[in-house]
Order: structure tokens, then C-alpha cells, then sequence
């Protein structure tokens, strides 16, 4: 009898800055799946030759290359042939390559499962009204407790994809990890050594490329795209781990009772996302790098406890991931829902105002977003003053032959609030498709809006600032 087929999709970046976390835990949570599934990849990127833990695998997975820029030209076909139970994708689809997934899933009606990370409850909730169409959503990460938890229909969140090693809490903690596959991060990581003059014992994690940055330190472990076993071993006997913002970082390191240091990179987590019950024992480096009196705190068994309950949380969630898969035949598909309520969508869209503006502008629905801008209202596009006609001129001409279309916002850049009007200043990217292709369209730009209610007084678009 042969075993149903699931497909991955993924993606892998070194350089120029180190892009692994998705593709890290999709291939943990593969070899727990690989008895009970044949197991096709779709990985944009390379793939990690030297990485330990997917080369004990890779010869049991049916690897997929693309060879055009047009990815859902090849992935439509692709996904008909496979006709996998489910298209598993490595996280939310908010652009690129992930979200032309998505697309060609949905269209095909095949089950979809998202890995993502847990941030927080209200994150959670907020992935059913951005992305109706994706079936269950395997939520990674750390929730107060640190226990599994079930949120409705839709969402599991599992705790972070380590092993806890044999003895967990026995062995001393005497070391820095440097999880350094980010070369920037490894340099940073070894200024700190030197400006804390220290001398004990220090592992580097660190994908092979950057291994001459490290040069001969005395008791230095070198970890070369260690596996996951090597990865507990380290952080667990760690003082401090220093590392990128990444999510998946911050709740390993934590979940194994170790603080972290991290930097911002691109890819990585915003501070803003870091959930507050998390934050004491994190720090998000600055430009100056902390003494060791500054440090952050040890977790102390905060999540760790959850060891005796659950000692291998990847196997605990490559299982779940499975009975996610089989919800596909346990009862009926949910129905996409409407995204009807302002606290659905995520801040600063949450404002009624800005809620209706992004679900109008979704649905194509001109008139109501000259409804709902006030009579009096100021129209600012880039760099000229429009009135509302205009303004819905423009959004005709652009979008009409539009299909799949996306406002996300990225960056809260400023709210204020002045007596009945609420400012919002957000980054934000316009996705859409056109009909009979799969290649992407997207606008990247600053919103301003002014809110009163569910009207608008405001509204701007200028062209997007760097990164705060």
C-alpha cells in the first residue's frame, strides 16, 4: 500500500544575510513524517550541503528543482502531478515565492497547513482573517506556560522544534554559544568575547563559509551546521547564547533555559514582536554591546519545566502536524471566513477605519472607499494633493483586471491620537495577480491614514522610508 504523499515548500539563504529558520525546522519536522509519508521539497534557494541534519534525511525526500523565474507556471503542474494530501508551507505566505504558493494550492482546492511562529495569542487569531483559504495553521514557539495549546478550528501551537539532551539541567553552564550563521552576528558575537575578556569555554555555530572569521581560540567548540542533537547539547550548558533576532532562536535558546542576545538583521524580528513575557531575558542588541553586568537574566525553568511532559518536542510536533493533515478527512473543509471585524486584522489596520479601507481596496470596491472618505478629507499621493476621484482613478486603472490582491502592513511607524482622530503611518506592500499568470505584482509604499470612526479624514501614500 503506498503512503500519501505531502509537499514542503521552503526556502535557504546564507548570504548576504542568513536566511535558515524555515528551512531548519521544516526538515525537523520531515524526519518525524517520513515513515508515514512520501515527502516531495519544493526549497527556494540552495540547499545546505553540509547541513548535518537534512543530509540524514535528503536521501528519503523527492527534492523538486525549478528552473524558471515564473514559479507558479512550474508549481501549478507540479502540485497537479504530486496531488499531495497537503502543500505544507515553511511559513505565512506574505510574499515572494510562498505567497505564489498559496496561490496555485488554492486554486488547485488542496488542503494547506502553515508553519509559523506563535508571537503571541492575538497574532495567532489574526492568521485566519489574512489568509482564509490556508486550512490549519502549526503554530512554533512559546505561550506563557509553555505548553501545547489547541485555538479553535484552525490553530495548534506547539512548543519551539528542539531535543532536549539526556540529562537536561544536570550538566554546568560554563560557555557563550555563538549561533553565527549570519557572518555579521558572528562578528558581533566575537567583539563581545573580547570586550567581556572571555576565557572560558565558547561554541560557534556556524554555517562552514565563515569558519576563517573564527581563526584558533583556545576552548572553542566549532559547530558546523550541527544537528539538532549538537544544537540541545550547546544551549544547554549556555550562560548566554548571542545570536540574530530570529524567532526561532529567541524560544530555542529560552526553552532551553538560556538568555540571548540577538541583532537585528534583515529577516529578523522587530523588538515590537518579541511577546512582553519573553522580554526579560532577551536583549536586542544596539549599536554598543552590553557588559556583562548587562546581560539578561536566566529564564530559570520558566518553559524548561515542560522537559518531563514532553522530552522530544519535534517528534511531539511532526505528530501534530500529521493529525492536521488528517482533519482533511475527519470532518468538512471550514468555509473561507469574511474579514468582517476590525480586530481581526493586524495593528495599525485593526482601526475600524483603517479595517475597511484595507478590505475595500481587497474586494475592488471603489465606492465604497469614496464613501468612506470624508467629503473634506486631504488626498495626498506621493508627491501632489488628489481629490477622491483621482484617487479612485487610480486604484481603477491599476487594479480592475486584479485577482488575489494583498494589503500587508509591515512596520507601524507612528500612531497619534488628537481628540476623535487616530494617525497611523504603516509600511505596507500591495500584492496582486493577474488573470491567467502567476507572477506577482507588488507596490511597496508608506500609508498614512487619519481615522475617525470607520471614516477616513486622511489619507497619504508616499514612497517607502528605510527601516526605522
Amino acid at each position: 500500500m503506498s503512503r500519501p504523499s505531502i509537499l514542503f515548500v521552503t526556502y535557504y539563504r546564507l548570504a548576504p544575510t542568513g536566511l535558515l529558520g524555515v528551512f531548519k525546522r521544516c526538515t525537523r519536522l520531515m524526519e518525524g513524517m517520513l515513515d508515514d509519508f512520501d515527502i516531495h521539497v519544493v526549497n527556494f534557494g540552495s540547499l545546505p550541503a553540509g547541513d548535518a541534519q537534512f543530509s540524514a534525511i535528503r536521501g528519503r525526500l523527492t527534492i523538486h528543482d525549478l528552473k524558471s523565474a515564473d514559479v507558479g507556471a512550474e508549481l501549478e503542474p507540479l502540485f497537479r502531478d504530486v496531488a499531495p494530501e497537503a502543500v505544507i508551507l515553511g511559513e505565512a505566505p506574505v510574499r515572494g515565492a510562498m505567497w505564489t504558493a498559496h496561490r496555485v494550492a488554492t486554486k488547485l482546492g488542496i488542503w494547506q497547513v502553515a508553519v509559523e511562529n506563535v508571537y503571541d495569542r492575538e497574532w495567532i487569531a489574526r492568521g485566519e482573517a489574512d489568509w482564509p483559504a490556508i486550512d490549519r495553521w502549526l503554530c512554533v514557539g512559546l505561550l506563557e506556560n509553555g505548553y501545547p495549546e489547541r485555538f479553535g478550528e484552525r490553530f495548534s501551537a506547539v512548543p519551539p522544534l528542539v531535543r532536549f539532551p539526556p540529562g537536561f539541567g544536570t550538566a554546568a553552564r560554563d560557555r557563550i554559544s555563538i549561533i553565527g550563521y549570519d557572518r555579521q552576528t558572528l562578528l558581533d558575537g566575537i567583539r563581545l568575547l573580547e570586550l567581556a575578556g572571555w576565557e572560558r569555554p565558547v561554541d560557534f555555530l556556524i554555517a562552514p563559509a565563515w569558519r576563517e572569521l573564527i581563526g584558533e581560540r583556545p576552548n572553542a567548540r566549532i559547530l558546523a551546521l550541527p544537528d539538532d542533537a549538537a544544537i540541545g547539547e550547546s544551549l544547554s550548558r549556555a550562560l548566554l547564547v548571542v545570536g540574530k533576532a530570529g524567532y526561532n532562536q529567541i524560544v530555542e535558546s529560552l526553552v532551553l533555559d538560556a538568555p540571548i542576545l540577538c541583532r537585528v538583521a534583515p529577516g529578523s524580528m522587530r523588538d515590537d514582536l518579541i511577546a512582553p513575557f519573553l522580554k526579560p531575558h532577551v536583549r536586542v542588541l544596539g549599536a554598543e554591546l552590553p557588559l556583562i553586568a548587562d546581560w539578561p537574566p536566566p529564564p530559570n525553568g520558566t518553559w524548561s519545566h515542560i522537559a518531563t511532559s514532553i522530552p522530544d518536542p519535534i517528534a511531539y510536533a511532526a505528530r501534530e502536524l500529521a493529525g492536521l493533515i488528517a482533519e482533511k478527512r475527519t470532518g468538512p473543509r471550514p468555509a473561507p471566513k469574511p474579514l468582517n471585524v476590525p480586530g481581526a486584522a493586524r495593528p495599525p489596520l485593526d482601526l475600524p477605519a483603517a479595517f475597511l479601507f484595507k478590505d475595500f481596496l481587497e474586494r475592488r470596491a471603489w465606492s465604497e472607499i469614496h464613501q468612506q472618505l470624508d467629503p473634506a478629507a486631504t488626498i495626498w499621493l506621493f508627491d501632489r494633493p488628489a481629490a477622491r476621484e483621482e484617487l479612485i482613478e487610480m486604484l481603477s486603472d491599476m487594479l480592475d483586471d486584479a485577482v488575489d490582491i494583498k494589503l500587508m502592513p509591515w512596520i507601524l511607524l507612528k500612531m497619534e491620537r488628537h481628540e476623535e482622530t487616530t494617525r497611523v503611518s504603516v509600511q505596507c506592500r500591495l500584492m496582486w495577480g493577474k488573470p491567467g499568470s502567476w507572477i506577482e505584482h507588488g507596490l511597496d509604499f508608506d500609508l498614512h491614514l487619519g481615522c475617525r470612526g470607520d471614516r477616513l479624514t486622511y489619507l497619504g501614500v508616499t514612497t517607502q522610508a528605510p527601516d526605522p
